[in-house]
């Protein structure tokens, strides 16, 4: 599967970098890796998430917990 990430997604990860590298750069830098983790374990695996959408609106959304992280991927 190919992942594109939409503009408001690159702008919040741009934003959680920042963010954090303000107060802890190994964090920042582990945070990063993580999520690029979690993100190509989607193009691999594209049903790992939980289904989470509503059946009138959004049937297909899924979401994935970044591990030891407070983020969550939502696609």
């Amino acid at each position: 599967m190919k992942l594109v990430l939409s503009r408001r997604a690159v702008k919040r990860l741009t934003e959680i970098a920042d963010y954090l590298a303000e107060r802890n750069p190994a964090a920042a830098q582990d945070a990063q890796t993580t999520i690029r983790a979690s993100l190509d374990l989607l193009t691999r695996f594209p049903h790992v998430g939980r289904l989470v959408g509503h059946e009138d609106k959004t049937p297909n959304t899924r979401v994935l917990a970044v591990p030891r992280h407070p983020y969550l991927i939502y696609y």
